[in-house]
């Protein structure tokens, strides 16, 4: 996807709301006209991260960020990265999106640890729920 213009810091805004919100043809839109994939808000967090932790069905934009040259693995926010996100999200489908596209599963950083820490704990904490709790 080629970038045109120039970075608008309103619409890098609104780049992060639609991510967040799953409107990908706003995204889209967006990215055509400029708007720098990786902005990032006051606490480090990227469109990437944001689409990664957002309730709505955002795989697409495990693809579509990616293309227009997110970087895959940027850090910010107390998750670390997208892939860390994803992680803790429990979205198995973004995950397998952001792999495809590079993401570091050991990258470090973020309030959480890497991607296998966070996948390993979520994991450990089921087999307890299952196992009654003990």
């Amino acid at each position: 996807m080629a970038l045109k213009g120039k970075p608008d810091p309103n619409t890098e805004k609104l780049l992060m709301a639609a991510a967040k919100f799953g409107y990908s043809g706003s995204v889209t839109l967006m990215l055509l006209s400029g708007t720098a994939p990786d902005i990032q808000d006051e606490d480090g967090v990227a469109a990437l991260h944001v689409a990664a932790l957002s309730p709505a069905d955002n795989t697409q934009f495990a693809d579509l960020l990616p293309d227009a040259r997110a970087n895959i693995n940027i850090h910010g926010g107390p998750f670390g990265n997208a892939l860390q996100a994803a992680t803790l999200s429990g979205k198995a489908k973004t995950v397998l999106i952001l792999r495809q596209h590079d993401a570091s599963p050991d990258r470090a950083g973020g309030s959480y640890g890497t991607a296998l820490q966070i996948g390993q704990n979520g994991l450990e904490d089921w087999e307890r729920k299952a196992d009654g709790g003990n």
